[in-house]
């Protein structure tokens, strides 16, 4: 017994010790950036408000956790504990639930502007995040109280996998991108002509996609893509790319290829059909790979 709780306690210290040690990145959402100013133990912290009509969009790539951090804003005078319900979706799948209960005000934090309300005890939770590029959604689902939230973000490293590359069924246009004199084969797809791919199962599928630039675009670039699976939707994502600065084409001056963005789906066991699909009218084309494992190439229809 003593034996075991021994054991148990090292454990408990070994995950605390790499929480505090993990270096955690601090991550602002996408959309409504309503900041809260906060002074907790005499240090500034930024909160952002999540509201409780739309969704606050954050964009993330995996692996790793996200911990959302929160507060409810209590009245300062009041001396009944909060109670409050989050909602939040990954990449556009089912919604989750969280529900906050009987939360009291922070003795050590406070508004800096804002004498009429306390923000209530930290209460927080996470999110575990595989490869690729994730688009993260949270709404307050309580409108008695504002809540507010601060978004860390401790990413691990992924485990090494041998992949290579998988062609579409169908006729689809062939592009061939330049990085540092490698030549690698993308396809280009569209609304109109998605990338389709079949595969045997169970395996995952990288996929990497790239904007389509000409030389006015700048900055940032929006776009949308939705999966499915044997003609059930699986996902939609939202990404953001920028032009790069290192792949070019092999044959087209007047265009230049964004960032390659990952997404990682996993296939259950058997044969399916995976197509991928552009969901933006004002895009005309984007740049799609897929690969998957090595060791998978061997899959059999049971």
């Amino acid at each position: 017994m003593i034996k075991l709780l021994t054991g148990a306690i090292i454990l408990f210290f070994l995950l605390s010790s790499f929480m505090v040690n993990a270096k955690s990145k601090v991550i602002a959402p996408k959309s409504y950036k309503k900041k809260m100013h906060l002074m907790i133990s005499g240090k500034k912290r930024v909160y952002y408000e999540i509201q409780n009509k739309k969704y606050s969009l954050l964009t993330l790539k995996g692996p790793g956790k996200l911990r959302i951090i929160t507060r409810a804003g209590i009245k300062s005078n009041s001396n009944t504990g909060a109670e409050y319900v989050l909602y939040y979706k990954v990449d556009g799948g089912n919604i989750e639930r969280v529900k906050f209960d009987d939360v009291t005000k922070s003795k050590k934090a406070v508004y800096k502007k804002d004498d009429n309300f306390t923000p209530g005890k930290a209460q927080d939770f996470y999110i575990e995040l595989d490869r690729g590029e994730h688009v993260i959604e949270i709404k307050n689902g309580t409108g008695m109280y504002s809540v507010s939230a601060r978004y860390l973000f401790y990413s691990t490293k992924p485990k090494k996998i041998d992949w290579i590359s998988i062609n579409p069924v169908a006729s689809i246009e062939p592009v061939d991108l330049v990085t540092r004199e490698d030549i690698t084969h993308y396809y280009r797809f569209s609304k109109e002509e998605p990338l389709v791919i079949e595969i045997i199962g169970p395996t995952q599928l990288r996929i990497l996609t790239r904007f389509e630039n000409n030389y006015k675009m700048k900055g940032d670039i929006n776009y949308r893509l939705n999966i499915k699976m044997n003609g059930t939707n699986i996902n939609s994502y939202l990404l953001s790319s920028k032009r790069s600065e290192v792949t070019s084409y092999l044959d087209n001056k007047n265009l230049l290829p964004g960032k390659a963005k990952e997404i990682y789906i996993k296939v259950p066991e058997g044969k399916h059909r995976i197509r991928i699909i552009s969901l933006d009218d004002d895009k005309k084309t984007i740049l799609g790979r897929i690969l998957f494992p090595k060791k998978d190439t061997s899959n059999k229809i049971s």
